[in-house]
C-alpha cells in the first residue's frame, strides 16, 4: 500500500510506488519472479500513479517495466473535456469530487505541470512501456484517459484502448456482477499475457 493524500501530498504516494516497483525487482529471486517480466497497473488515481511510475522508470533507469495498464487514469488536473461537461453532475465521480481529490493529493503546491503529478503534461510520451488503457464511457476521466491514450499511440508505442460503454467510473472492480467488468478483466488478462510472453 501507497500512503494516501490528505495525510501525504505528492510526490510521496508516487515515490512509494516507485519504490515499490524497483523492491520487486530487486527482490525478485526471492519472490520467485521473473524481474524482465513486470507490469504495473491501477484504476483511476492508481491510473495516475502508474503512468507516473512508467514515465519515473523511462526518466530514472529504473527497473523495466514490460506492460502498463491504465484503468479510467485521471492524468490530467481538472480539465475542461466533454466527458467532464457531460457526467461532471450526478454521476459515480463528480467533477467536484475530482477538484477536492486533486486539491488533496497537491496538498497545496503548485505540481500541476509536473509529469509525475499530472502523466498528461510530460514533455514526451516516446519510450514508455506497451500500454493496456481502459475507460467508461459515462466517467468525467473518460476523455482523459482516451487523449492520453492517443497520445501514446501517436507517437509509436504499442497501446490498445477500449472503452465500455454503458458503464461508469470504478465498474472495473464489479467482476460477476456487471457483464463489461468481465469483458475488461478478460482484455487485461489477454493483454497481460502477451506482455508476458
Amino acid at each position: 500500500d501507497y500512503r494516501l493524500a490528505p495525510e501525504v501530498a505528492f510526490p510521496v504516494p508516487f515515490e512509494d510506488c516507485y519504490a515499490a516497483k524497483e523492491w520487486v525487482a530487486q527482490h525478485a529471486k526471492q519472490l520467485g519472479i521473473d524481474p524482465s517480466r513486470l507490469a504495473i497497473g491501477g484504476d483511476s488515481a492508481g491510473g495516475n500513479l502508474t503512468a507516473a511510475v512508467a514515465l519515473a522508470t523511462r526518466d530514472r533507469g529504473g527497473a523495466r517495466v514490460v506492460h502498463q495498464l491504465l484503468i479510467y487514469p485521471c492524468v490530467l488536473q481538472n480539465p475542461e473535456t466533454g466527458s467532464y461537461d457531460e457526467y461532471g453532475e450526478g454521476h459515480v465521480l463528480t467533477a467536484d469530487t475530482m477538484h477536492w481529490f486533486w486539491a488533496m493529493y497537491f496538498g497545496g503546491q503548485d505540481v500541476k505541470d509536473n509529469p509525475y503529478a499530472c502523466p498528461a503534461n510530460a514533455d514526451s510520451l516516446a519510450d514508455l512501456p506497451p500500454a493496456t488503457v481502459i475507460t467508461a464511457e459515462c466517467d468525467v476521466l473518460r476523455d482523459e484517459g482516451e487523449a492520453y491514450a492517443m497520445r501514446l499511440a501517436r507517437i509509436g508505442n504499442d497501446m490498445q484502448l477500449k472503452r465500455f460503454n454503458g458503464t461508469f467510473h470504478g465498474f472495473s472492480g464489479m467482476v460477476g456482477a456487471v457483464p463489461q467488468a468481465d469483458e475488461a478483466l478478460a482484455f487485461t488478462v489477454e493483454r497481460l499475457g502477451e506482455a508476458f510472453a
